[in-house]
C-alpha cells in the first residue's frame, strides 16, 4: 500500500519529515554554522555540525527501525517515495560533507 494512502505510513512520513526540516536543518543553515565558526571557532563549529547532524539522523533511524522490516525497504516509510525521503537526501549531503557517516 502507498504511503500516500495509509494513513499510518502517512503519519510517520510527516513526522520523520517535521523532524528533518524542524529538528535538523535549520541548525545546518550556513548562517547558523557561519555564525558558530566566527564566534566559537572552527573546530567547535565542524563538531557543532557533526554532532546534530549524527543525533538527527540516529533518531529518524529509531523511527524506521521501530516500524520493523527496515532492512527489506527501499524508502523510509512503506514501498515508495515520500516526503520523509525528499526531505532526508539533503541531511545526508551534509553528513557526508561533515564526515558523520
Amino acid at each position: 500500500m502507498s504511503s500516500y494512502v495509509d494513513p499510518e505510513q502517512r503519519a510517520l512520513a510527516l513526522q520523520i519529515a517535521q523532524h528533518i526540516i524542524a529538528g535538523i536543518q535549520p541548525l545546518q543553515n550556513l548562517s547558523v554554522l557561519a555564525w558558530i565558526g566566527s564566534n566559537v571557532g572552527q573546530e567547535k563549529r565542524t563538531e557543532w555540525a557533526v554532532k546534530v547532524v549524527t543525533k538527527g539522523l540516529k533518531a529518524i533511524e529509531d523511527l524506521v527501525v521501530a516500524q520493523g522490516d527496515a532492512e527489506n525497504r527501499k524508502f523510509l516509510v512503506g514501498d515508495s517515495v515520500s516526503i520523509a525521503d525528499i526531505c532526508l537526501v539533503p541531511q545526508l549531503y551534509n553528513a557526508r560533507r561533515f564526515n558523520s557517516t
